[in-house]
């Protein structure tokens, strides 16, 4: 897939699970800058950057290449996982966000398993140890939850889609 392609990717009938991230001040990852050196962070999970350009919307960024895992079944694709880097001003962080895509709601655990890694290996980028408990057990139960890590604002919003039995999950972090 392109990157034009990727950054305006919708996707059918699937499950998105997304980290945001976003900072105002002079603390978190707004620290980081330049702001392309987040590009790399998940890289040890599979998540290579496609490298620093202007992102659909005017931002600037760094989307990963996709990263297929699990099974298809029947009419259902493989599912996918991906990861943003964002910057509305192309020097200090917006926004990091992961993006787990589940084609087949009846292979949820691969997708469980996938975020939990990407999102550990993240925190730890940004100085955090692991995940706390209470945000890994709403992943794995794809719960909606809302707590504070290290002074931002984590939300876990579960987003149905349709009759399908598939739906999002959007982990947001102000």
């Amino acid at each position: 897939m392109d990157f034009k392609s990727l950054t305006t990717f919708i996707g059918s009938a699937a499950i998105m699970l997304s980290a945001s991230i976003s900072y105002a001040g002079d603390t978190g990852i707004g620290t980081i800058n330049p702001a392309n050196n987040a590009c790399g962070f998940l890289e040890s999970v599979g998540l290579k950057s496609q490298g620093w350009g202007v992102l659909a919307g005017g931002d600037y960024g760094c989307p990963s290449n996709m990263k297929e895992f699990g099974s298809a079944s029947g009419s259902f694709e493989r599912n996918d996982i991906r990861y943003y880097v964002i910057s509305a001003n192309g020097k200090s962080l917006t926004e990091l966000k992961i993006f787990v895509n589940v084609n087949n709601s009846k292979d949820y655990a691969s997708a469980r398993k996938e975020l939990l890694n990407a999102a550990n290996v993240l925190m730890r980028n940004l100085g955090v140890e692991s995940l706390p408990s209470q945000l890994s057990s709403a992943i794995n139960t794809s719960s909606s939850k809302s707590l504070k890590i290290n002074g931002m604002d984590v939300s876990l919003v579960k987003m149905p889609w349709g009759n399908s039995g598939n739906y999002s999950i959007k982990l947001v972090i102000n």
